[in-house]
């Protein structure tokens, strides 16, 4: 049985930021971003391990057709969005958003 997603505060609001600059661009882009989203997400509750384990046991997977990245952990009730960050940003830093984000004590 396919585990809910729970997309955390931080997540919900870079998914945000990054459609309203595509929409600003064009009302269709900002479609188009919003079903690559989609699409990610029905992958994600389909096959959870779709993505390969990048940083304290969260995966990754990218958007197709956006530079985008979206990172994840899975529980055992659900399956929790945890970030979503530009592909080009340094993996330094986002190494550094999910050491911040303490996504592994959040239920």
């Amino acid at each position: 049985m396919p585990k809910p997603i729970d997309i955390v505060g931080e997540c919900v609001d870079e998914i945000a930021v990054a459609y309203e600059t595509y929409e600003k661009i064009s009302q269709e882009l900002g479609m188009r971003f919003l079903d690559a989203i989609d699409r990610t997400l029905e992958s994600l509750i389909s096959n959870p391990e779709i993505g390969p384990v990048c940083h304290r046991g969260a995966r990754k997977i990218v958007l197709t057709r956006f530079p985008f990245i979206l990172y994840y952990i899975e529980r055992p009730s659900n399956t929790q969005l945890i970030a979503f960050i530009h592909a080009k940003r340094d993996p330094r830093s986002i190494r550094t958003v999910l050491t911040e984000r303490d996504y592994t004590s959040r239920t």
